[in-house]
């Protein structure tokens, strides 16, 4: 856990959680190579009761990471779950995105914070990239840059056009400090945006401003690959995800886009 605090810094909370919320109570404090299959099915079959299976999935591979980490230090010689697979999932279902509408009404029931919305609809960033945005990194676009204090999900660097809406925001958000967003917790900035999306009645959270940038980027034609960069995906294939229809090669579209 230290390594991968160290080496995953944005991701670490979430990886923590799984080991001390789930893995270390049903597993204990066992050898890793004692860690049976059966024990490991058995797992998989309570959780699935609980929790969706995209869930159970990533607290498999959690601890598979792990036990595969001892292997590549040589602590121990295999890994004995290897075989495990992860559940079917059967519950899987479009990211939950919101219209133009929506977002009206979002932006009116939350005050100065209207425009963090704003920002972060026209913008797909994730949220400790909205937060660690710096002034000096807007400009004629947006360059989302990693750096050893402060990294991206992908450690790679992007630029994001600034849309009509993201101008909007950019303006309202102008200011001295060196960052464009207030300084705060990660749990706060997502509990404000909770809390203003219950007052306009509805459902999601901060993230689904980023699934609402990207949808509305191929519903505005622009292709595929271009949303892919826009957006910072390893692959292209989870931007293909986000395709509710057929892409029109339009790339301009984009910096039309006001949400």
């Amino acid at each position: 856990m230290m390594w991968h605090e160290n080496e995953y810094p944005d991701s670490h909370y979430r990886t923590k959680q799984i080991i001390e919320d789930h893995l270390l109570p049903d597993f204990g404090l066992k050898p890793l190579n004692l860690i049976t299959v059966a024990e490991t099915e058995n797992y998989k079959t309570k959780r699935r009761f609980l929790a969706k299976a995209s869930t159970v999935a990533k607290e498999l591979r959690t601890l598979n990471a792990v036990i595969n980490r001892a292997v590549n230090l040589k602590i121990i010689s295999d890994n004995p779950i290897s075989i495990v697979k992860a559940p079917q999932n059967s519950d899987s279902k479009p990211h939950r995105w919101y219209s133009t509408d929506e977002l009206d009404a979002l932006y009116k029931v939350s005050g100065r914070r209207a425009h963090w919305w704003r920002l972060f609809a026209n913008t797909g960033m994730r949220r400790s990239e909205g937060q660690m945005l710096r002034r000096i990194w807007v400009q004629d676009s947006i360059r989302i840059l990693s750096s050893q204090d402060e990294r991206t999900k992908s450690r790679k660097f992007r630029v994001i056009p600034i849309t009509d809406g993201g101008r909007i925001a950019l303006d309202a958000l102008a200011g001295d400090g060196v960052h464009v967003l207030p300084h705060m917790t990660k749990q706060s900035l997502s509990r404000h945006c909770a809390n203003d999306l219950a007052k306009a009645g509805l459902d999601g959270s901060l993230h689904c401003l980023r699934h609402t940038y990207i949808c509305h980027l191929l519903l505005a034609g622009v292709p595929i690959r271009t949303v892919q960069l826009y957006a910072g995906h390893a692959k292209i294939s989870t931007t293909e995800i986000y395709a509710y229809q057929v892409l029109r090669e339009d790339p301009q579209s984009a910096l039309r886009l006001s949400l």
